[in-house]
């Protein structure tokens, strides 16, 4: 791989699932909400299409470790944000959590593109770095800087709040031996004990 390798756009097809959003955000089809929400399905999906711009990129910080960025760029944030503002919260909750599957999803296909990539090394994924548990934030700034050239308007706060919101970063080692356990995201050792998600997984 190369110092940095950028995944586009094209690597991250928009795949909406309105079962699952509307799982996330607690609201069946026994519901009374249902309906509002089902309304304005539509309009949520063709706003992320607009606004989200998905990219990610590894950065190879070492021989054995290298970083992971995943962004849906500004836009989305502010789509949502403008919809808060003029009080249509429905649109705005739906559209929010879009955001977040599409990033979700990212991280599984980008988890392939990078397992892809590095076998031509032969090597392999051997464990999985998360912010705010083994992946300091000096280090992610450090990481952040390298990748300002490609991604410039992505930053970290000195309390680890990440810019634009829905991004995610993780760092991954690297073994040439293929037997290391890697779980994408492992919710019995996240610190976020009150995230809905990890109640829905």
């Amino acid at each position: 791989m190369e110092k940095i390798t950028v995944y586009s756009g094209d690597c991250f097809p928009l795949r909406p699932d309105r079962e699952e959003v509307f799982r996330w955000l607690q609201c069946s089809a026994e519901q009374p909400c249902y309906g509002a929400f089902a309304a304005v399905w539509d309009r949520a999906v063709a706003l992320l299409s607009e606004t989200a711009e998905p990219r990610a990129a590894a950065l190879r910080e070492a021989e054995d470790r290298l970083s992971i960025l995943l962004t849906l760029g500004q836009r989305p944030e502010e789509a949502a944000t403008r919809l808060f503002y003029k009080q249509d919260y429905i649109t705005g909750s739906i559209l929010n959590v879009l955001c977040d599957e599409l990033l979700f999803q990212m991280d599984g296909l980008a988890f392939e593109l990078l397992k892809r990539d590095l076998a031509r090394e032969r090597l392999s994924v051997s464990a999985r770095e998360e912010p705010g548990i083994d992946y300091p934030i000096e280090d992610q700034q450090s990481c952040l800087a390298q990748l300002r050239p490609v991604f410039p308007g992505v930053s970290i706060s000195e309390h680890g709040i990440i810019s634009p919101a829905k991004s995610m970063m993780y760092r991954v080692m690297l073994s040439h031996r293929d037997c290391g356990h890697v779980s994408l995201h492992d919710c019995s050792v996240c610190p976020q004990t009150d995230c809905l998600y990890r109640h829905v997984k």
